[in-house]
């Protein structure tokens, strides 16, 4: 389980204190997550225009609903900036679709692996991948950029 970790079980108001330098009041932003009680993020609404998969409902009836994770992850990836949990499986694969997002698109930092994401939690792992780290134990808790970094070197399309 994911949240195991007792550290990453924060309310919502560190979550806040942990990102907003991150993200400007006012920025429209997307909550990927599983809570099902939405005023849990009502302090985001007080700084940010606030959606979830719930708010977009109408557009996915004919989407089965064993498949709103995967579409929430989808979704983050293609963010202009992802901030998720350092443990969370959930949250290391959206981090490698963004890799090799970051790749196929060249954004800023690709040459090196790194992309616009962070953890909101635990603080002293949240700037990981903005910088440049090989692989290390324990292996699972993070991506790295060896998922994606020159992944087709030497292929055309």
């Amino acid at each position: 389980c994911d949240f195991q970790y007792k550290d990453t079980r924060i309310e919502a108001h560190q979550i806040y204190a942990n990102i907003k330098d991150l993200v400007a009041d006012g920025t429209t932003i997307y909550i990927a997550t599983d809570e099902r009680e939405k005023k849990f993020f009502n302090i985001f609404r007080e700084h940010y225009n606030v959606y979830f998969l719930d708010d977009f409902k109408h557009l996915l009836e004919d989407v089965n609903t064993n498949y709103y994770g995967m579409l929430d992850q989808r979704i983050a990836s293609r963010g202009r900036k992802f901030i998720g949990t350092y443990y969370s499986t959930f949250t290391g694969y959206i981090n490698r679709m963004r890799g090799y997002h970051a790749q196929k698109d060249k954004a800023a930092g690709w040459e090196k692996g790194i992309m616009n994401s962070w953890y909101y939690v635990p603080t002293h792992k949240r700037d990981d991948l903005v910088h440049y780290y090989p692989i290390h134990t324990p292996m699972w808790a993070r991506e790295f950029p060896a998922a994606w970094r020159d992944l087709d070197n030497g292929i055309s399309e």
